[in-house]
């Protein structure tokens, strides 16, 4: 299964039993396996508990389905939304590139040490300069 890792019978059943209830869910919200992300499986698990399911996997034991289904191509990898910080760094970088010209190299400095300093734990006034920006 996923990532080549080893799994006892008993896990592997389980697995692909929680796969089944997973399609089913999907096929009664009218979805398709592509459809599903950590937000429908948040809802899935909570519609089966709601449901009295006694047996019902948490959120980390849905990990292995995903990843499984994401390296099939059959599921997108997942969104990810860009903290401030990191969006604060990339428009850095692009004001690096094109009002100061600088080169790729130098910019790779300046971000290093940018990221450095926005993702560093306050102490004192350490990150008071990025954020004024």
């Amino acid at each position: 299964m996923a990532g080549g890792a080893r799994y006892t019978t008993l896990t592997a059943r389980n697995m692909l039993k929680d796969l089944g209830q997973v399609g089913l869910w999907l096929s009664g919200q009218g979805l398709d396996a592509a459809d599903l992300d950590e937000k429908r499986v948040d809802q899935h698990l909570s519609d089966l508990q709601q449901a009295g399911r006694r047996r019902v996997a948490g959120p980390r034991g849905m990990v292995p389905l995903m990843m499984f289904l994401r390296e099939a191509g059959v599921v997108p990898a997942p969104q990810v939304t860009p903290s401030p910080a990191e969006v604060l760094l990339e428009r850095y970088r692009c004001w690096m590139e094109s009002e100061r010209g600088l080169s790729a190299s130098t910019m790779l400095r300046y971000g290093n040490t940018a990221r450095r300093r926005a993702l560093t734990p306050d102490v004192g006034h350490t990150r008071h300069w990025i954020l004024r920006i």
